[in-house]
């Protein structure tokens, strides 16, 4: 199936729903292009993102690993 575009951007998670997309249909070949101004707000946007998302998963592992050494 065709995976529904309501509008591409740059969305960290648009992003992530196409690769979750990918994982799901590995027969398609799927690829994402960004283009971008250099050092514009978009830029500046999604590294951003980038960076929340990086830190909430750090925060997920050192959590896990506290509840690990508890038990």
């Amino acid at each position: 199936g065709r995976m529904p575009f309501e509008r591409p951007s740059s969305d960290i998670i648009f992003v992530r729903e196409i690769e979750v997309y990918k994982a799901e249909n590995p027969s398609l070949n799927v690829k994402v292009y960004f283009l971008f101004y250099e050092n514009s707000a978009e830029v500046q946007k999604f590294d951003a993102s980038i960076r929340r998302e990086n830190a909430a998963f750090e925060s997920l592992i050192r959590q896990k690993s506290l509840m690990m050494s508890r038990s």
